[in-house]
């Protein structure tokens, strides 16, 4: 439910917060003990707090793709269609009722099926709850995946500890939904704020990509591989 989603998130942040707070107690500490913190140190601690964050939500985007994949999600979605449908079709027909002249409109038989229509008002509240459900859903899915695209551009771009994993992650994520024009500002952000060294492992699998089309992904894809031919002409030529 998204009561339990919001409380594991809390949950989630709140550990991560903890764990930030214990580390930097611990590098005031040794500072005060006159060993102060290291640049090097500092940047562990950011890349693994936002590794952990970037994990976090990771999971939870997988999980709300697994139900919206889900044969139960997909039979709520065509239940939520069909009320959607028949609460259009009453809508319209009572409009309907209520443009007939005075006299038509007292009639018994129009009357009567005003009060048929009537007892269907509940399903407009029904409509809406599914709406909402749906919508929540959509919302917790962006939003998981927007904190994770983000947290792991901050994990490799503070540290070097979780490149390889967060590489191999990032860009399966960015091909696996590579016509979401969101995704690929995400990566164009990554791209743009990270050592491009740390993507040499995977450039033969971006160069594979590689079309004439137009689109976000081309553009972020060709910007990219370019900066890695200028750079590492070596390992990419």
């Amino acid at each position: 439910s998204s009561g339990d989603s919001a409380l594991s998130a809390f949950k989630a942040a709140a550990a991560i917060a903890q764990q930030q707070q214990q580390d930097a107690s611990g590098a005031a500490a040794a500072a005060a003990a006159g060993a102060p913190a290291t640049h090097a140190e500092l940047s562990r601690l950011h890349c693994r707090v936002y590794f952990q964050l970037a994990s976090y939500a990771d999971q939870r985007f997988k999980e709300i793709e697994a139900q919206m994949a889900s044969p139960e999600w997909q039979k709520q979605k065509q239940v939520l269609q069909y009320k959607e449908g028949i609460w259009s079709a009453i809508l319209q027909r009572a409009q309907e009722l209520r443009r007939l002249p005075p006299a038509k409109q007292g009639s018994q038989a129009v009357l009567a099926e005003m009060r048929e229509l009537n007892k269907n008002s509940g399903m407009q509240k029904q409509v809406i709850n599914d709406r909402e459900i749906v919508k929540q859903v959509e919302a917790n899915r962006a939003a998981c995946l927007r904190t994770a695209l983000s947290s792991y551009r901050l994990c490799i771009a503070t540290g070097n500890t979780h490149d390889l994993q967060v590489v191999y992650r990032l860009c399966g994520l960015w091909f696996k939904l590579s016509a979401d024009p969101s995704v690929n500002g995400a990566l164009g952000d990554v791209f743009a704020s990270t050592p491009s060294a740390k993507f040499v492992p995977l450039v033969y699998q971006m160069a594979s990509r590689l079309d004439s089309t137009e689109s976000s992904f081309q553009a972020v894809l060709k910007t990219a591989l370019s900066r890695l031919m200028r750079e590492h002409p070596y390992h990419t030529l």
